[in-house]
């Protein structure tokens, strides 16, 4: 009897600890994005661009031909043009890689609108791409590409 009590007493241990991990990849990220979204939402350029790696490398139609700086002037034209900017994220997958942990890549669709009032003057359905690494203790985005 007491070795059986000894079994549940570790089984339940050890299923306790494996209940009570920290966060994983897909919430890190996903709390990350949501940061973007925000920083999007109150136009803070700086705020948005720390969650970019980097070596980040973005662009539209698959093409890798946007850096962090470039990432700066296009935020700054948008906030520019647009007092108000909305995203609604429509769907998203993040896949964590199976064989390098600190690597994820996600693809999903996100519904961008803008205008000087509080009505829209633009919107439209983005679908997109990107891949994650894990730098400095964070997830940071590193390639990113839209259509």
């Amino acid at each position: 009897m007491p070795r059986l009590r000894s079994l549940v007493i570790i089984l339940a241990a050890t299923l306790i600890s494996a209940c009570s991990e920290p966060s994983d990849t897909e919430a890190e990220i996903r709390a990350t994005i949501a940061q973007m979204q925000a920083a999007l939402e109150e136009r803070d350029n700086s705020g948005f661009r720390e969650h970019l790696a980097a070596s980040f490398l973005g662009g539209q139609g698959g093409q890798r031909n946007m850096d962090r700086e470039a990432a700066r002037r296009l935020l700054a034209a948008y906030f520019i043009r647009y007092r108000n900017i909305d995203v609604v994220i429509t769907s998203l997958d993040i896949d964590p890689d199976p064989y390098e942990p600190a690597l994820a890549s996600m693809r999903g669709s996100a519904a961008l609108s803008g205008g000087s009032t509080a009505l829209p003057e633009n919107a439209r359905l983005y679908r997109f791409e990107g891949q994650w690494r894990y730098l400095k203790g964070r997830w940071q985005l590193i390639q990113f590409s839209w259509e």
